[in-house]
């Protein structure tokens, strides 16, 4: 992916992944599965948006954990990252409520939402 904004994914199932590509097409996209995976690259690089799934593994080679993008929000904060959080899930209302009190600042829902005019949002503050 070439140009636009600068983009974490947080997403471990390789179909969502592409639906985001094609939603996202133009804009720079950088995909990761795990929480590790996702901290190191948050510690590595400056970012413009983060978008985040809520269930996925811990590590490579786990099941995924209920958990695991609250776990993510967590480290950020620890490390005072304000990089603005567009949390995607099928979590409903429940984890939309923990997505947003941990601090992201948009949840939409997959499949479907507005995953685009999301990210346009919390990046153009």
């Amino acid at each position: 992916m070439g140009g636009g904004v600068k983009i974490l994914v947080v997403e471990d199932r390789a179909e969502i992944q592409e639906t985001i590509a094609y939603y996202l097409e133009n804009h720079d996209l950088t995909f990761v599965g795990t929480v590790v995976d996702a901290v190191h690259a948050l510690q590595d690089t400056e970012w413009d948006c983060v978008v985040l799934d809520w269930q996925f593994p811990m590590r490579a080679g786990e099941f995924a954990h209920a958990d695991a993008g609250a776990e993510v929000l967590r480290r950020m904060a620890r490390r005072a990252n304000i990089t603005p959080v567009v949390v995607y899930s099928a979590g409903g209302d429940h984890i939309a409520e923990q997505a947003l009190a941990g601090g992201a600042l948009k949840f939409v829902s997959k499949p479907g939402g507005d995953l685009l005019a999301a990210v346009v949002e919390v990046v153009r503050g």
